[in-house]
């Protein structure tokens, strides 16, 4: 029995990245949940990645019995150890997100799943952002798509819900980037707030409801990929059948030759 190597390090956002507002984070979750409901699965260990820890208790009442763990960034973890991944509200904070993949793929054993949720690139769009060239960078569905299929994964499915949130004044929206995950995952909105002489200082430069209060739009992608079988290398040219089919295939053989 081969023994799994074990990483140096799970790359990921600091803690201080995945400290998000509660009121997002919770409900972010919910619909993570939701979309797992329907999957068929058993999970013997469970890694959790960017989930507050008193939605833990979720997690193992959905799957009673498993190993549930909370993995913190740069946390050594063996490779294929893991049935499902849960990652909430983590790629979006990734320098690299092709390298988190496919370091996630690594922990997932056959057959394991990776669930995520992560902010898309319409998230506090402003037409001010745009002209000014610092709208956030962050993946969009399809760009998730093809990552996936590139880091190894298989059947991937993957979803974009939208909401809205409001805000009385710029100074609470401010506050609450501060208090989030902002640091890395909207540097461009963070940096545009610092000057006082900013454009987006400016209410105007932002949609309003018809109460006068700031609109800001959050788009959300939610996706699950799967952990494939492991293939024989394509450089081997080799084709692996069963004993069990040649010798049905004999029989097979053999009672057409009879009948003739």
């Amino acid at each position: 029995m081969q023994t799994p190597a074990s990483r140096a390090a799970v790359p990921g956002p600091s803690p201080d990245e995945l400290h998000y507002a509660r009121f997002l984070a919770e409900p972010v979750f919910d619909g993570l949940m939701r979309r797992l409901a329907p999957v068929s699965l058993k999970p013997e260990r469970v890694l959790l990645l960017g989930c507050p820890s008193d939605l833990e208790d979720v997690v193992s009442g959905r799957f009673p019995g498993a190993e549930i763990e909370r993995v913190e960034p740069g946390q050594p973890q063996p490779d294929q150890t893991a049935d499902l991944i849960i990652a909430h509200l983590t790629i979006a904070c990734a320098t690299d997100v092709s390298e988190i993949l496919a370091a996630w793929r690594a922990l997932l054993r056959h057959p394991g799943l990776l669930c995520f949720s992560t902010f898309g690139p319409a998230t506090l769009a402003c037409a001010e952002w745009q002209d000014l060239g610092r709208q956030p960078s962050l993946p969009a569905m399809a760009e998730l798509g093809d990552l996936l299929a590139k880091a190894g994964y298989a059947y991937p499915v993957l979803d974009v819900d939208h909401l809205e949130l409001t805000y009385a004044d710029l100074t609470a929206l401010r506050l609450d980037i501060r208090s989030g995950g902002a640091r890395r995952l909207l540097p461009a909105m963070r940096k545009g707030l610092a000057g006082s002489r900013h454009p987006l200082r400016d209410r105007r430069a932002w949609a309003h409801d018809v109460d006068g209060r700031i609109r800001v739009p959050i788009e959300l992608v939610f996706g699950h990929a799967w952990s494939p079988p492991p293939r024989a290398r394509e450089d081997d040219d080799v084709a692996v059948v069963s004993l069990d089919r040649l010798r049905r295939r004999g029989s097979l053989v053999k009672k057409t030759i009879d009948d003739s």
